[in-house]
């Protein structure tokens, strides 16, 4: 594993610059990889062998993410699991020069399992980031003042993460302080070593001490003579809404909510993720539609939209025509040449950021706590909207491009119908953590549920014609919209509801996340449209149920824990 002094040394300015390098290194890699994804379906038609491949591109991930993720990130660091993750995309994308089942077969394999080691590593990444961002900030409001935060909360909400502490008089040479915390969920005794200035602090984890009651989800300190934790719980949001009960003399007292710093965390590196559809749909646009003349009249024997039934394979050859052999070559090196660049700048410029090194060895006993992870409330109640999101996406990639894209009008405008997509996921991936920051997670989720099924049905009723060119702008942008709300929030809402357990939440949000995504590339060559779109509306309407069981358990969990902690205290 590689060593480092890792979190020892970061401030707020160097947490939001290694942000924003693996943002930029998501983009390049992304742009390369995305819009020869959105033509597997067009371009690799032949036999289905691209669909087949980003079928088996997902499975292999969510494989992979049971059995390898949580040990090649421990055994690797997330710094080289990351580097080692990109690689492997490249394979995939220099396929597309001779798609064969021989090219494409393996290298979606590999893929697969490079996806797995790429988000594992940005979601570990991504989290400890905010946790260590929200201790720092919330460090240095305390230490604004003398005495305790004395702002209240609208909410009786619960966040384990967040603690009001009250501070003696810190002594004038300045020597280290200690804190410890008590993570419940998986009773790792942890502790971070402040020193006078909040950024330079050191993450260290020892097993739970044997006097230590795990039932009371305390907070200790191994200097009562310099620190006195006040546990105040009760303060503390946990829907994603920053406390407003302050006036403005207090606002800087009162503590900041760990989900809010999740939501926008997540939300800056999907603007970067998302916004790569933007500039890998202009390439494939110029590229294709170079020396193409447009055909508004484009006359068919077979239904476009809900009506097209990838069975017709008279009626697929008919209403898709070919890519040149030297436009797919170009197109390919370009794709190959961005995604070695977003490697080379995780590896040139990304800060590692490991925990103490300890010792790990390869079992299946992330397999296990994954699969049991079911047994959590809140992850059996999520499930639905996981797959969901995975669902949506690949529903795009594999059936919008083609039913009615592609088939309704040409190959060549995928493209820039899909900038649009990408233009309005990249600005609802970082407008809806702002709008959970002022309005709470719930609202901004449950509208989006909403706005899902109402597009839902209108694909059902559209009949696309390539005369009103305008209609497939509008539909790539809301699908675009509701996709960036999903990819983002989805790995934030499990980071809130199991922080301190990321490793094995992010990997159930990846499993279920890989089922969603295979899903509609499995069937999409023996399904109809219309029938694809009935399975989205009834994945959607569970979905919403779900979600708002998930939060109810939620709140009801961390109140009965912040009612019982308060109780033992008094």
């Amino acid at each position: 594993m590689e060593q480092t002094s890792g979190n020892a040394n970061f401030s707020k300015l160097r947490i939001i610059k290694n942000l924003t390098v693996l943002s930029i290194a998501f983009l390049l890699l992304y742009t390369a990889y995305n819009g020869l994804t959105m033509l597997q379906s067009t371009m690799n038609k032949i036999k289905g062998i691209g669909t087949t491949g980003q079928a088996v591109l997902f499975i292999t991930y969510g494989i992979s993410s049971l059995l390898i993720s949580s040990y090649a990130i421990k055994k690797l660091g997330i710094k080289t699991a990351q580097i080692l993750g990109m690689v492997f995309y490249l394979p995939y994308i220099a396929a597309n020069f001779y798609p064969s089942w021989i090219t494409i077969i393996p290298s979606a394999i590999l893929i697969g399992i490079g996806s797995t080691l790429n988000w594992g590593a940005q979601c570990t990444y991504f989290n400890e980031c905010s946790v260590l961002y929200n201790r720092i900030v919330n460090k240095s409001r305390v230490n604004n003042t003398n005495s305790a935060p004395v702002c209240t909360s609208n909410t009786s909400h619960n966040y384990t993460s967040n603690i009001q502490m009250t501070e003696k008089q810190a002594p004038s040479n300045h020597e280290e302080r200690t804190k410890q915390v008590l993570n419940k969920e998986n009773k790792v005794f942890s502790y971070y070593t402040l020193t006078s200035s909040p950024s330079q602090s050191k993450h260290i984890s020892n097993s739970i001490p044997g006097n230590v009651d795990v039932n009371n989800n305390q907070f200790f300190t191994t200097s009562d003579s310099e620190i006195k934790l006040s546990e105040t719980l009760k303060d503390v949001p946990l829907d994603g809404k920053d406390d407003t009960s302050c006036n403005d003399t207090q606002k800087q007292k009162c503590p900041k909510s760990l989900s809010s710093t999740n939501a926008l965390f997540f939300g800056f590196h999907g603007l970067a993720y998302c916004s790569s559809q933007i500039w890998s749909n202009l390439i494939c646009f110029s590229v294709l539609n170079y020396g193409i003349t447009e055909n508004f009249y484009k006359t068919l024997n077979c239904s476009c939209g809900a009506g097209f039934c990838g069975t017709d394979e008279e009626c697929v050859d008919e209403s898709i025509e070919e890519v040149p052999r030297e436009t797919r070559y170009f197109l390919t090196g370009l794709c190959v040449a961005c995604g070695a660049i977003g490697a080379l700048v995780v590896w040139l410029f990304l800060d590692p950021m490991d925990k103490k090194e300890e010792k790990v060895s390869f079992s299946l006993d992330q397999f296990l706590v994954t699969i049991r992870y079911i047994k959590k409330k809140e992850q059996l109640f999520v499930i639905p909207i996981t797959i969901l999101g995975g669902m949506i996406q690949a529903f795009y990639t594999a059936d919008i491009t083609k039913s009615y894209i592609a088939c309704a009008w040409t190959i060549s405008q995928v493209g820039m119908v899909t900038v649009f997509y990408g233009i309005a996921s990249a600005l609802s991936s970082i407008l809806s953590g702002v709008l959970i920051k002022h309005f709470g997670r719930i609202p901004v989720l449950f509208l989006c549920q909403i706005l899902n099924v109402a597009n839902l049905v209108f694909l059902l009723l559209w009949n696309p014609d390539a005369q009103a060119p305008y209609v497939f702008y509008i539909e790539g942008a809301v699908f675009g919209f509701i996709v960036g709300i999903f990819h983002t929030q989805t790995k934030a809402l499990y980071g809130t509801f199991f922080e301190g357990d990321e490793e094995t939440a992010f990997s159930s949000c990846n499993m279920y996340s890989s089922i969603g995504w295979s899903l509609p590339f499995v069937y999409s060559d023996f399904l109809c449209t219309s029938v694809k779109i009935y399975i989205l509306l009834t994945l959607a309407c569970v979905g919403i149920v779900g979600y708002l069981l998930s939060e109810r358990s939620f709140s009801l969990r961390n109140k009965q824990i912040g009612t019982s902690s308060l109780t033992s205290h008094s």
